[in-house]
């Protein structure tokens, strides 16, 4: 029976000294008593590493042992799993104190084809922490390199972000966080817009535009749109790396796939539509506000029929959009409040934390949008049928139902919303 691989983790503890600390000596005098095969495996790999240094006469620092485990594992007979799996996990140690610095950009450029082509010529025979070895280095590697020289980061690029939709959660996750040390290290960079157009590329390439409805909240997805799903969870991480305009392209292909009712995607979508918006300023905002609140007022107006908790997502990013937007569009309230309080109204009477969640939203929304100095003027018959006016007595009308639908007293909630809403006429 063959030991396991070298697992990563075992060493996750181990933090070493760049400036001060002999490498192959802190291994040892680590794991050189151990009888565990990995870390054998682990010792007699650096104490090669540490032969191959001396015998070429290169000082034993981090980027020299970090430069000799790559050509090593260049070398290695890749069927050697413990042999290739020692040596990645000897890598995975070397790469915190190894200054991207002191990798010469095409040096770096040679080490990510190599490790290129070992991942995609070995990706499905490695065990998956030597795969998650790999991804990561080829994720510093990426920062090593001239970001200004796309045809140096590219297919790198393009491989990292293939291992963000493996399958295999702790690989997967690794490639997702280098992917956003990456797009942080392009800011600044000749080359942000090509980085943020080839993300635009990957949604379109990946996300479908034909995402089916979800007959319910807890129906699985398929196998073909987890891919969609890990890839929406990636670009979370980096919007807030992009540039103004990439984000407003995002918006846009966002709220093209954003149905009015439940899919598969809903939950992933609110979370990044809320990431692209946080990054948008008013001025961003206000040529897209109609596509905004005409996308998620659809949705909540099938709230019946879409699980409560993205009703409420979808009402707390329709009421930062307006509250945000208070000052530009000071009237836009008046076409929406009826949309969200009708769905919001019915969750007060809740035992969720869903109806707790739904006053705060509605109190936010009048204390910040209602003003009792807009109806003080003549009360003419023209103001009383003027749309401000109809949109209070709807608001009024669902409070109105909700009491006379109460068994008892209304709960705390239901009377906090009414009396804010008094407060303020």
């Amino acid at each position: 029976m063959l030991p396991p691989p070298v697992e990563e983790e075992k060493f996750g503890d181990l933090i070493l000294n760049p400036n001060t600390d002999d490498i192959c000596k802190t291994l040892l005098d680590r794991y050189a008593k151990s009888s565990a095969a990995q870390h054998c495996h682990l010792c007699a790999s650096a104490c090669a590493m540490q032969a191959i240094l001396k015998e070429e006469g290169i000082s034993p620092s981090p980027a020299a042992y970090f430069a000799a485990v790559l050509t090593a594992i260049r070398d290695a007979d890749h069927a050697d799993r413990d042999g290739v799996a020692a040596l990645s996990a000897f890598l995975s140690i070397l790469l915190p104190i190894v200054d991207v610095k002191s990798v010469p950009h095409l040096k770096a450029k040679d080490a990510s084809l190599t490790v290129v082509s070992i991942l995609e010529t070995e990706r499905d025979r490695l065990a998956a922490t030597t795969v998650r070895s790999l991804v990561k280095c080829l994720g510093f590697l990426l920062l090593c390199l001239d970001l200004d020289d796309w045809d140096a980061v590219k297919m790198p690029l393009e491989l990292l972000f293939k291992f963000t939709l493996d399958q295999r959660p702790k690989v997967r996750r690794c490639s997702q966080k280098s992917v956003e040390k990456v797009f942080l290290a392009f800011t600044g960079s000749k080359n942000t817009k090509k980085a943020g157009n080839f993300l635009l590329s990957m949604f379109k390439r990946y996300i479908s535009f034909d995402i089916p409805e979800a007959s319910s909240e807890k129906q699985r997805p398929k196998s073909e749109h987890l891919e969609a799903l890990h890839l929406l969870n990636v670009f979370v991480l980096v919007v807030p790396t992009l540039s103004k305009k990439i984000n407003i392209k995002f918006l846009h292909d966002i709220l093209n796939i954003f149905g009015c009712q439940f899919s598969l995607l809903t939950k992933h979508l609110l979370k990044l539509l809320e990431a692209v918006l946080k990054h948008l300023d008013d001025d961003d905002l206000i040529p897209e506000l109609n596509n905004i609140t005409s996308s998620l007022s659809a949705y909540l107006s099938y709230s019946g029929k879409n699980p409560v908790d993205t009703i409420l997502s979808s009402s707390h990013l329709l009421s930062n959009v307006l509250n945000k937007l208070h000052s530009s569009k000071p009237d836009m309230w008046i076409e929406i409040f009826p949309i969200m309080f009708t769905p919001l109204t019915a969750l007060l009477d809740s035992k969720s934390n869903s109806a707790e969640r739904s006053a705060d939203i509605l109190v936010g929304l009048i204390n910040c949008h209602i003003n009792q100095d807009s109806f003080l003027i003549d009360a003419n018959a023209e103001m009383l049928d003027s749309p401000k006016s109809r949109t209070m007595v709807s608001v009024c009308t669902l409070l109105e139902n909700m009491i006379c639908a109460c068994n008892a007293v209304p709960n705390v909630l239901i009377l906090k919303v009414i009396s804010e809403l008094f407060l303020r006429l």
